[in-house]
């Protein structure tokens, strides 16, 4: 990477580990338990939102009955559960290779994610958790006053590290954690093969993948 490049940042969900399928998995299966018919572009809209966020996502589909949305939500975060335990939770396809060439290449590396640390370290550990131990800096929903989609995490990861945003690269899946990095001043690839952000916000993307191997070629022809 060139030396204008300090460090390499990336969300979790949807980049680091196959979830966002596991979420949707667990939607589905939920949805067909309570007889609700769902679209494909619906359920994508809870990518990268916070707990909050998708509670309020679905009490609006649920024209705002509390309790259907109670149980939704107690019966989607099961149903995830069981989808885990059944089939576990593996890396994107490509991750591994992308992220032992940034390691190599002795840059920092950050995660950051609007997930819980109690989720980070289950989620490694199902995995790899001494590869936890590689990243230079962790920041969880519990370390911000406003998730994503607003840039406070990764501002707040750029101070830690000590480099100028512009000096970042950010790797992200959904539109809510791209807006954050955009926002945040951060180099941002989006890396999503079945969403397509606004065109405002595209064209402020440094480079948009649908793998993590066109990532990893295209770091290697501008930036390793």
């Amino acid at each position: 990477m060139p030396a204008d490049c300090k460090a390499v940042i990336f969300d979790m969900d949807g980049v680091i580990f196959d979830s966002e399928k596991v979420y949707y998995d667990a939607f589905y299966r939920v949805a067909d338990l309570h007889e609700i018919e769902v679209s494909d572009d619906f359920v994508q809209d809870f990518a990268g939102k916070t707990t909050e966020a998708c509670l309020l996502i679905l009490q609006n589909f649920l024209d705002n009955d509390l309790e259907k949305t109670q149980r939704f939500f107690r019966d989607w975060g099961a149903a995830r559960l069981e989808i885990l335990a059944e089939e576990g939770l593996s890396f994107k396809d490509g991750f591994l290779t992308l992220f032992d060439a940034v390691k190599q290449s002795g840059r920092d590396i950050g995660l950051v994610t609007s997930a819980n640390y109690l989720d980070v370290r289950d989620n490694f550990e199902r995995n790899n958790i001494d590869l936890l131990d590689d990243f230079t800096h962790v920041i969880t929903i519990e370390d911000v006053r406003y998730p994503k989609p607003d840039p406070q995490p990764y501002r707040m990861m750029m101070r830690h590290l000590g480099h100028e945003p512009d000096q970042c690269l950010v790797v992200e899946d959904s539109v809510t954690g791209v807006s954050a990095a955009v926002a945040a001043g951060a180099k941002t690839i989006m890396v999503n093969a079945h969403t397509t952000p606004p065109p405002e916000l595209e064209k402020q993307l440094l480079y948009r993948a649908s793998h993590h191997d066109d990532v990893m070629t295209f770091l290697q022809n501008n930036y390793f």
